[in-house]
Formats: structure tokens, sequence, C-alpha cells
């Protein structure tokens, strides 16, 4: 596989996780300027973040993606982003439970509650065999998602706008100007935010290398312990991971700074809207993503999945997918960031 590496970004990777204890007091790129903060925060409801260091890396892969129309699709041309500030990321992608306070405060209902349909797993009989495989059925929402659950399993069949109304929600009553001085807002990461902090200052396929084999223990994927109902993976990493379907958040080890499930588990929503081209053109520092997107307002999501393999649970591939669209492996997580960012 080609790399996207050179003497510069092997010398930028070194820097940035040697920073990163002290990145709280880096003095070019504070969270809050002249003031020191935590290297992790736990807001009013229990969520812990973490201190992701300013910082610069090579973002994406020029590896020719197996299914180039689908979930890898414009996953180059491989260039530099600068981080020119440090941001909070969630330690763990929002849970069950978290969501459920915001549901019951609120009384929101969900798209697939509305609908009374969701995206969920189910089996495909072919060729002999039964294989797992993704589809719409009646009832399943985030209460009921198709698959089991507890509370501490992430949130999922939610869509981009039942994500939305969770941060908005989140920004009424949380108030974490009182701990930082500035008003903070929460939101999704953007693309780059994601990746970067995914990678972690590493410059493999993986965070924990570039060899498949090496991933067990670190993530929630397709293995060799089957699927759910019975069936089988059509692909998969060469382990078991001890779960069948999903698994509660922080079951796995962490990245480099802390992040847990940031590959496997569920897929995440990030900020930004698709666009073939944008790694083209995008800026080098704080990449944003397009202003707009296309007429379904795609947007884009990271990190693979508990029911995907490794082309598909990698620090590169990304999955453009329909705002409206929720299933039972696709969840999100936060950044804290103060308001003029």
């Amino acid at each position: 596989m080609k790399k996207c590496m050179s003497f510069k970004m092997f010398a930028a990777a070194c820097a940035v996780l040697l920073a990163f204890p002290f990145a709280s007091q880096a003095d070019d790129a504070k969270f809050v300027e002249g003031k020191d903060v935590p290297q992790e925060y736990v807001n009013g409801q229990g969520t812990p973040f973490v201190l992701i260091p300013a910082g610069e890396f090579m973002m994406g892969s020029d590896i020719h993606a197996r299914n180039a129309e689908n979930y890898c699709s414009n996953t180059g041309p491989c260039h530099l982003v600068k981080h020119s500030k440090p941001f909070y990321m969630g330690k763990f992608v929002v849970t069950h439970e978290e969501y459920e306070k915001f549901v019951n405060a609120t009384g929101y209902e969900t798209a697939a509650e509305k609908a009374g349909i969701g995206s969920t797993y189910r089996v495909e009989e072919r060729d002999g065999g039964r294989y797992g495989n993704w589809g719409m059925i009646e009832g399943c929402t985030w209460r009921t998602p198709g698959i089991d659950i507890s509370p501490r399993h992430p949130a999922c069949t939610i869509n981009f706008f039942d994500v939305k109304a969770y941060i908005d929600w989140l920004n009424t009553v949380e108030k974490p100007e009182n701990d930082f001085g500035v008003p903070c807002v929460y939101r999704l990461p953007t693309e780059a935010e994601w990746e970067y902090a995914c990678r972690a200052g590493t410059t493999t396929d993986f965070f924990w290398g570039d060899r498949a084999e090496d991933g067990k223990g670190y993530l929630c994927c397709a293995g060799t312990e089957g699927a759910p109902l019975d069936a089988v993976w059509g692909e998969h990493f060469p382990f078991d991971d001890g779960f069948i379907a999903s698994a509660p958040v922080g079951s796995f080890k962490p990245n480099p700074f802390g992040l847990y499930d940031m590959l496997g588990l569920v897929w995440e929503w990030v900020g930004d809207y698709y666009a073939p081209d944008y790694f083209q053109h995008s800026p080098e520092v704080d990449p944003k993503g397009p202003e707009k997107g296309d007429e379904k307002g795609t947007v884009i999501a990271r990190g693979g999945c508990w029911g995907q393999d490794q082309f598909y649970n990698n620090c590169w591939a990304r999955r453009p997918i329909d705002p409206h669209y929720g299933g039972c492996a696709l969840g999100f997580r936060l950044v804290l960031v103060p308001c003029d960012r």
C-alpha cells in the first residue's frame, strides 16, 4: 500500500506525540488564551472530554478503494492539514443513556420513531449460506435498534438531524463557559478534526500500525466470532473481538490520545458536507468542509463499525451518507470548543 509519509510528516507526528502530555501548557495554541485547562474535562452530564493538542498531519490516503463509488470513495489526495488550536473531543461516542436524558427532558421523537421504521442488521441467504446485511425493519428505533444494547452502548438509529437536536439541547443545558471563562459550544467534529484525533500522531492505516491482525483488543468489528442470527461475515478481521454485534463504549483499548472506539463500534457522523473533489482544494489550516452539499445534503461518517472489516475500519475510510439515514451501526461523538471556532 502506498503511504502518505515524509520526513517532515514523521517529525511532525513525533512532535505531536511529545507535545501531547503538555498540550494545555502550549504557548502558541491554547484552548483559552491565558488560561491553563485540564487534560480531561467532565461536563455536567458526566460526559468526559479529552484535550487534543494543536498540530499537523497528513490527511487521507492515495490508496484506491475497491468500492470507489461507495464507502471509501475519494480518500485522496493525501494532503497536509494543520490544526491551529487545541480542542476537546468526547472520550467516547454518545451513549444510549446520554441520548435518553435528552429525550426524557424534551419529549423529542426521532425520525425513525415518527416513521415507524429504521435500518438495522438482518440476514441475507445466498449461495447456500447466511450472511449479515443491513435493511429497513418496522419498529426499529434508537430504543429498539434490532441488536442487544445496554445504557452504555452507543446511541444509534438516529439520523443527522436527530443528532443536531441533541446538540442544540446540550448547548442550552450545559454552561462550559463557567469553567473556561469564555463562551463555548458543543458540535460535531469536522472531518479533519476527526481524522487527526483518530490517527493521534500515527501515520499508518490503523492507529495501532499497518497490520489488521494486530488490532485485536482495539476495536469492535466483524471478526471470526461470526455475526448475529447465526450468520457469518462475508469479510472480517482475522480474530474474535468478543462481541457478536455492538459493545458498550470503552470495552477496548484507546488510541494514543486516550480516545476510545475511534475505529469500529459505530460509524460516527462528522459535521462536513460531502464533495468528491474537496481534498483536492481544501484549506491547509483548520478546514471545515465544503460550504454546501449536494441536493441531498450528503454528509460524512468516519471510523467504520462493528459489522465491517479492515477496509472500512481504518483511519482514512470515508462514508458519504444521506443525512436522513439512521442505522444500528451509526452514532456520533462531540467536540467542545470556544464559540469563535
